[in-house]
């Protein structure tokens, strides 16, 4: 009996695994030279591994693939469903308004998919929405660097998170006019800032004039009594 420690995203831990079935499979492509003569353009193999969780009984398929059928160790491992452990979850906003939250799960999920480029394009469509829904239209500044200027002289945040701010839009430039694709650790630090702007503009604004209407109610005497 085969066993393995393998993440389990139901268990969200290492957790043992049992190999149920194995199968072997084999991608290729083949074309045809000037003197009609059959080549072989790539081959592939793939051993599929079902592993089964002891724990949650929770099933993960394991796709190693190989250059050669019996070489030993695997160019590339997947694993399906995609392991959690590896992704970044997003928020839960429950009130950052309704488009901004959705365009944020999108640029949580590309993210996720290494899709690097497109995480900073939807970073700095995040911070236009923002400034947006702060009555900072284009009419008052058509770029960017402008609304963050009127941000700024509003008091709206400190300059060092003006600042932090400011790095937004030269990722979301590479990324647009240039097709940079930013570093990891740059796109990773860029969401960090992103959460904590959502939660300190939306949500603990919120909640503190959530928690001061209901102080009011209770300190209120009432006056039909």
């Amino acid at each position: 009996m085969d066993i393995r420690k393998i993440y389990c995203n139901s268990c969200e831990n290492f957790t043992n695994h049992q190999l149920k079935y194995s199968h072997r499979s084999m991608e290729s492509e083949q074309d045809i030279d000037d003197d009609d003569n059959l080549i072989l353009l790539y081959c592939i193999h793939c051993l599929n591994n079902l592993w089964v969780c002891m724990g949650c009984e929770q099933a993960t398929l394991e796709m190693q693939y190989r250059q050669n059928a019996d070489d030993k160790e695997p160019v590339l491992i997947n694993f399906w469903p995609k392991r959690t452990i590896q992704l970044r979850k997003p928020r839960i906003l429950s009130s950052t308004p309704k488009e901004i939250n959705r365009t944020y799960i999108e640029v949580i999920s590309c993210f996720n998919e290494n899709n690097l480029i497109l995480t900073a394009m939807g970073i700095r469509a995040i911070l236009e929405a923002i400034c947006k829904d702060l009555n900072i239209t284009d009419t008052e500044s058509f770029g960017l660097k402008g609304k963050l200027a009127i941000l700024k002289s509003r008091k709206l945040y400190s300059d060092s998170i003006i600042n932090a701010l400011d790095q937004f839009k030269f990722l979301g430039d590479d990324a647009a006019h240039k097709l940079v694709s930013p570093k990891i650790s740059e796109i990773t630090l860029a969401l960090q800032v992103l959460d904590d702007l959502l939660v300190h503009q939306y949500e603990a604004k919120y909640n503190l004039e959530n928690s001061a209407k209901r102080l009011h109610r209770i300190k209120t005497p009432n006056t039909n009594q």
